[in-house]
């Protein structure tokens, strides 16, 4: 119990001052009144406010409620002892009395004024307009968030009957009926209209309930929006409905819930071979053959939106199975979610995919297998596949192809990369090119590029070295076959020659030295003399051409070719012409197996093949003898490589300072009786 206040002598004092915890106003809950004439602190000892009080006497009333509710106390001390305080009881229950009435009066009007403002803010957030009307119609009273809403101001309807207001009402509205009705029932009666103002047309939905006082409360609410975004949703719904119905995908609603389908159109009609009434009654694990818990977890998917596109296989009424791909959405419908999905018949293209990528196996493994290396470039030339062949031909792993450009790869020994590369890139023609492998062996390779594709080119590259080897050999072989024929033919051809010639030159010889004997005069005799030597040089030829034959007597022994030239010393001076000057680099060498006179022969006609290369004016011929070895690299080049074994020779070498020989001479320099001196 708290006090409210303390009265003292007609002062009032501070009420926080005083405590009234063990005051006996806590018996008043117990009893309407307490009287204690004297010696109150006697009675209560532990309230020491009465002792600050000074109080002896004290009287206590209760002040309770109509219902009986105690809701305060009516107290008076005093200082004296007052045996009359027995006598102002029932003064002060019938002021208590008094001040409960005023005290639940009060009450009543703050809980009437809390109320008031609780329910005038809650009309005045709706936005909803609110009429009062007595039983005749007549405007008492009104409510309008926005007055710009009102039929007309409030000064032409406020103490107005409805039925007198023109344009108000409609006959054909209802609305005049259902405010009867509310006069005669507890029940709302809902009419909804619709009315012009400023040239549009507004929807309304007027609720009208009788009072306690018989009176009509109207609740106007402008339903324009919602009128609208029904029309919208009916219109909706009617071209979805006549989508759903004409359309040539197969289209199917789906309770997610039963796995009932709630409807089909005229497409999956004819795709299944149901009727539609038929497909209405089924449930999708009918159609669907997947297994029936996979299907709920999918539709679960769908419905939450977290997948929408599944591909399943389903049966047909003739039991044949398609594959399908369902596109699934959730919807509303009739105020649940139900799923609305379009199926797509896939299994042409199921079956082409499937074509396609045993196509694109076949061709992956032709591609691997083939035997030729096979890159594939972009539009910049870079490498973005190879197969293992390119790999093996190469020395690459596959990773290091593809960080390569093509032109990288076939043009390590091309002088002009870059014309090689735009060559790849524009040109299909066949292209043979010297390129190298990885280790810096080098091959010889034939490659074709095509286009396959818009951004992609294909090279076929294929090994030829060793063909191009075999070439080589094939050709050298053919060429040696040839000389060697050639040979043989001129060898008959010279020896038959030299065989006639000699036996001419016999008697020739033999005449001349006859006549030798015999003439006397010197003219005739230096006559003789000179067809004796030139008949003796006759037959130093025929010799020559007995050897080439293969028919001449040969004397071989040791021979040193050092001592040979050293010897040939002033031959070889006067054979030469004397503008030339001969430099000779003679070292010791050890004897080889030859024919002296023959070894001579080649000396003296190199040396004068070279004075002569050289041509009118001054020169110099170098002739130089070493021992020499040579390995099967350096005797690959010369002609007599198919009969010299790799080891250790002895050389001579004759170079003059002469315009040389061109290519084809070199080419025919072997032949026999080739000379290019009549020319």
């Amino acid at each position: 119990v708290e006090p409210n206040a303390f009265c003292r002598l007609g002062t009032l004092l501070t009420p926080d001052r005083f405590s009234l915890s063990g005051y006996p106003c806590g018996t008043l809950h117990a009893c309407d009144a307490l009287v204690i004439p004297d010696r109150v602190m006697d009675r209560f000892p532990d309230a020491t406010a009465l002792g600050e009080l000074d109080a002896r006497a004290y009287m206590g009333v209760a002040v309770r409620d109509r219902d009986g509710q105690m809701v305060g106390m009516l107290c008076m001390f005093d200082s004296r002892p007052r045996p009359d305080f027995e006598e102002f009881r029932d003064i002060f229950r019938m002021t208590a009395q008094r001040i409960g009435a005023e005290l639940e009066r009060l009450d009543a009007i703050d809980q009437l004024c809390r109320s008031e403002t609780k329910y005038r803010a809650l009309v005045t957030a709706m936005p909803d307009m609110m009429f009062l009307q007595d039983a005749d119609g007549v405007y008492l009273d009104y409510y309008a968030p926005d007055e710009s809403l009102l039929f007309c101001p409030p000064d032409r309807f406020l103490g107005v009957r409805m039925t007198d207001i023109p344009g108000l009402l409609d006959p054909n509205d209802g609305v005049h009926a259902a405010f009867r009705r509310a006069l005669t029932t507890d029940e709302p009666q809902v009419v909804e209209y619709q009315r012009e103002r400023f040239g549009e047309i507004r929807y309304w939905e007027t609720r009208m309930v009788r009072t306690s006082d018989d009176r009509v409360l109207t609740i106007v609410q402008n339903i324009t929006d919602r009128k609208r975004t029904e029309a919208a949703l009916a219109a909706s719904e009617t071209r979805f409905r006549r989508m759903f119905e004409s359309h040539d995908a197969v289209m199917l609603l789906l309770d997610p819930e039963t796995m009932c389908l709630i409807d089909a159109n005229n497409a999956a009609a004819r795709f299944y071979g149901y009727d539609r009434d038929t497909l209405r009654s089924m449930r999708i694990t009918e159609i669907n053959i997947a297994d029936p818990s996979v299907v709920r977890e999918r539709l679960g998917e769908a419905l939450s939106g977290a997948r929408n596109v599944f591909r399943y296989q389903h049966r047909l009424a003739s039991g044949e199975i398609r594959t399908i791909e369902d596109h699934t959405s959730p919807i509303e419908f009739e105020g649940r979610p139900i799923l609305f999905g379009v199926i797509t018949d896939i299994s042409q293209r199921v079956l082409a995919i499937e074509a396609l990528e045993a196509s694109e196996q076949r061709y992956r493994n032709l591609f691997d297998q083939a035997g030729d290396a096979l890159f594939i470039e972009n539009a910049d030339g870079a490498i973005v596949e190879v197969n293992e062949r390119a790999c093996t031909l190469f020395g690459f792993t596959r990773e290091e192809m593809l960080s390569h450009w093509l032109v990288d790869v076939l043009a390590a020994n091309v002088d002009d990369p870059a014309r090689f590369g735009d060559r790849i890139r524009t040109s299909s023609e066949p292209c043979e090119v010297h390129t190298a492998r990885r280790d810096g062996t080098p091959i010889i390779v034939e490659f074709t590029c095509t286009a396959f594709r818009d951004d992609l080119r294909l090279a076929v590259v294929r090994d030829v070295t060793e063909r191009r080897e075999a070439e080589r050999e094939r050709a050298e072989l053919e060429s040696r076959i040839q000389h060697a024929q050639k040979m043989e033919s001129l060898g008959l051809l010279a020896g038959g020659v030299a065989h006639d010639f000699n036996n001419l030159l016999v008697a020739i010889l033999g005449n001349t030295s006859l006549a030798l004997r015999r003439v006397e005069d010197p003219v005739a005799r230096t006559a003789v003399e000179r067809a004796e030597l030139a008949a003796s040089r006759a037959a130093d030829l025929t010799r020559q051409m007995l050897a080439y034959s293969g028919k001449g007597s040969f004397v071989v022994g040791p021979v040193d070719l050092t001592a040979l030239v050293e010897e040939m010393t002033d031959l070889l001076d006067a054979s030469i012409s004397r503008l030339v000057t001969v430099e000779r680099d003679l070292r010791p060498v050890p004897s080889v197996e030859a024919d002296d006179s023959q070894m001579r022969q080649i000396v003296l006609n190199l040396m004068t093949n070279a004075s002569e290369a050289i041509g009118e004016g001054t020169g110099v011929v170098r002739i130089r003898t070493r021992v020499r070895t040579y390995d099967e690299h350096d005797l690959a080049p010369m002609t007599c490589n198919d009969r010299c074994r790799p080891g250790a020779y002895v050389v001579i070498e004759v170079d003059d300072s002469g315009s040389g020989m061109d290519d084809a001479t070199i080419e025919r320099m072997f032949d026999p009786f080739y000379t290019t001196k009549f020319t």
